[in-house]
Formats: C-alpha cells, sequence, structure tokens
C-alpha cells in the first residue's frame, strides 16, 4: 500500500496529529516533521537520507546527482551504491519564497484562496504540507561516505558551504555566497540524515536526536536538537511516548533549525493545552 492511501485510511489520527504539532512549529520549538509508512530498517554500516522534493527517476534533480556519482566513482563502484526511495509526508514552517501542495495555519485549518494571500499580507506562520521523498543510501565503508557526501557538499547546496566547517562560505559583506556547481533545483537548506552503528566525528555533520512517534501503519520523524527537552516533555504531557534515536544532520540545517529561541507564548500555549 502507498503512503498516500495509508494516510487516507488513517486521515482522522493524521488530523490529531496535525493538531498536536502544528503549534509547536507557530511557537519555533520544531521547524518540521514527516511522515512515513512503517517498514523493516535497512541494514548496513553507515545510513544515508537524502530528504528532497524531487527525486523520482524522471527528475532532472536525481539525475544530475547520480551523474555526479557516476563521475566520482568508477562504474563498478558506482554499481554498489544502491538507491531506494522511499516516500514521505512533510509538514514544514515556511520561508518568503517556499511553496507546498496544501497550506495551514497553525490550528491545522486549511488555507486557500483569500485566506492564504490575508496570512502572507500579515506574515502569519504558516504551513506547507506536501508528499516528498527521501533517497535512502546503505554504505559500507567510511572511506566511501566521506566521499559521497563531498559530493553533497559540492553540488546539492544552493549556497556554498565551507569544507571543514560546514557552515556557510560568506562575503566580506556577510552575504552568503552562491554555489556555482550546484546542480538543479538544490535546496538553500537541504537535510542530509545519517545513521551509524558506531559514533561518527565529522565536524559539519554533528549529532542530533531523531525523536519518533510510532503508531500501527506509519510513524512520525522529527529531527531534534536543542529543542530536544521541550519537544519530549510535550509530547509526554500529551500522553505520547516517543523514541528517541542517534543521528548526525548537516550543520546547515541544525544551524537553522536552532536558529533563535523557541516563542515565550508557547508557555502559555502549554498551560492552556488540553491533551487528546
Amino acid at each position: 500500500m502507498s503512503l498516500e492511501k495509508t494516510l487516507k485510511q488513517k486521515a482522522k489520527e493524521v488530523k490529531k496529529y496535525r493538531t498536536l504539532l502544528f503549534p509547536l512549529l507557530g511557537y519555533n520549538v520544531i521547524t518540521g516533521f514527516n511522515i512515513y509508512e512503517t517498514k523493516q530498517p535497512t541494514e548496513s554500516k553507515f545510513i544515508l537520507n537524502y530528504l528532497h522534493s524531487d527525486l523520482d527517476e524522471n527528475k532532472s534533480h536525481r539525475q544530475e546527482l547520480e551523474e555526479k556519482l557516476k563521475a566520482f566513482f568508477n562504474t563498478l563502484s558506482f554499481r554498489k551504491i544502491t538507491f531506494e526511495k522511499i516516500d514521505r509526508h512533510t509538514a514544514y514552517k515556511l520561508k518568503k519564497g517556499w511553496e507546498a501542495q496544501k497550506y495551514y495555519n497553525i490550528s491545522g485549518e486549511e488555507l486557500k484562496g483569500k485566506e492564504l494571500g490575508r496570512a502572507r499580507f500579515l506574515n502569519e506562520t504558516i504551513i506547507g504540507a506536501a508528499y516528498q521523498n527521501d533517497l535512502e543510501m546503505p554504505i559500507d565503508s567510511i572511506n566511501d561516505l566521506k566521499k559521497i557526501l563531498e559530493i553533497f557538499r559540492k553540488h546539492c547546496n544552493f549556497y556554498l558551504i565551507d569544507k571543514n566547517k560546514g557552515t556557510y562560505v560568506k562575503s566580506k559583506k556577510g552575504n552568503k555566497l552562491r554555489n556555482r556547481q550546484r546542480i538543479v533545483d538544490s535546496w538553500e537548506i537541504p537535510l542530509i540524515i545519517l545513521k551509524s552503528e558506531e559514533e561518527l566525528n565529522l565536524i559539519s555533520f554533528p549529532k542530533v536526536d531523531e525523536i519518533k512517534i510510532e503508531k500501527d501503519s506509519f510513524f512520525i520523524d522529527i529531527i531534534a536538537d536543542n529543542r530536544t527537552k521541550i519537544l519530549t516533555e510535550f509530547l509526554q504531557k500529551c500522553g505520547e511516548f516517543p523514541n528517541s534515536n542517534r543521528a548526525y544532520a548537516n550543520k546547515s540545517f541544525i544551524d537553522w533549525i536552532n536558529k533563535g529561541i523557541y516563542s515565550r507564548k508557547y508557555r502559555t500555549f502549554l498551560k492552556t493545552f488540553k491533551s487528546f
């Protein structure tokens, strides 16, 4: 069964989690979350998940990425690299210029037409929702992992990323420099998640918490860092007891989710929020 069919069958439960989690996006506790269909975990020493909206085989972004990998590895090595496209449903706090398939306010009410235009005009928090994909790659060697991460750094970032620090390269005036080697439709803030049986010591991929709410046929996945305690306390108050797993993510993404502090209004919301 496809993820879309699964979520349609579980529409009432999915709506419950929208109501539960959307306010956290509005109050800057989290920046987004993903819903996946339950599946057997991939077995490998290292797992790389690259999250993007254009990972079908006929999409230019996917094709150009594979060409970069082929150019970097010899033919035999490239055949050893396998790709699995995994469907996900994502919800995220919109930045200016970002688009989605559906739009909501933090109460979980869908915004269309004039209501959406008004929310944008008033600079209100708008949450985008869409079906997107992961490209999952099992990798057996740390050397191959580092080589592949270098390809993503060079070609899948809209802005230049420092090779050693994982931070944006900026001009003397403090502006982020555009990456001239990027492939088509590279994101301003891409997301690459690593999972490993062993501790990774990669400056550009710090450790993060992967928070999972697991249900019968789907699970909700949230990447958290310095908001982990606030998030888990809230979920426990609502009767949810998520699993927390070790993962690693690109530093530019982590810096973005940690940007600023959560809204003071969150404490008021927490006092008045009624659990399900």
